[in-house]
């Protein structure tokens, strides 16, 4: 068994109640199409909600390549995400999504990949429930699992309290550069 690279403080947090919601279950998604559906059309949720625009506003392009994205990686491995799901609603509620990128081996780390989080989304009628802190420790307990050295995200200034409650800090070894 790989030893656990979460430190002790991210196992206190990850132990803690929270508001967490017993009705509220949280399973991995497949590569089935109607996972690939609810998780293509949460992260056009979440790109909509960021932007304060309706997702219908997206053109159809935008919501093609967002599926066949999904449906690509979700079913070559390389992204993995969970659902969020409760008795209130037929469609998940929740979304959170990682991309798997290789990692070089370092002396210091045997971690093969990092990941970098994206799709993590809770709809407006489920937030401040716990919802969101419930899909990132599913996701951070899967550390061993995907073989992750590092978690990486970009952060929207609503959810920055809670990756920072969870451990997560800023950088500033990274810099970006757009391509266009």
């Amino acid at each position: 068994m790989k030893p656990n690279r979460c430190t002790a403080a991210a196992r206190a947090r990850t132990s803690g109640t929270g508001l967490y919601d017993p009705q509220v279950q949280i399973r991995t998604a497949t590569d089935d199409p109607t996972d690939v559906f609810h998780v293509a059309e949460l992260r056009l949720a979440f790109l909509a909600d960021h932007r304060e625009v309706h997702p219908a506003s997206f053109d159809r392009a935008l919501t093609e390549r967002t599926h066949a994205f999904v449906q690509e990686h979700q079913g070559s491995g390389m992204m993995h995400s969970w659902l969020a799901s409760d008795q209130t609603s037929p469609e998940p509620i929740g979304v959170v999504s990682v991309l798997r990128y290789p990692a070089p081996p370092r002396p210091d780390d045997t971690g093969l990949y990092d990941g970098y989080i994206i799709n993590m989304y809770v709809r407006p009628s489920h937030r401040s429930l716990g919802i969101g802190r419930q899909l990132l420790l599913t996701l951070m307990a899967s550390t061993n699992e995907l073989n992750i050295r590092h978690w990486l995200l970009h952060f929207t200034d609503d959810g920055r309290v809670l990756y920072e409650s969870l451990g997560f800090r800023p950088d500033p070894r990274y810099l970006m550069l757009p391509a266009s």
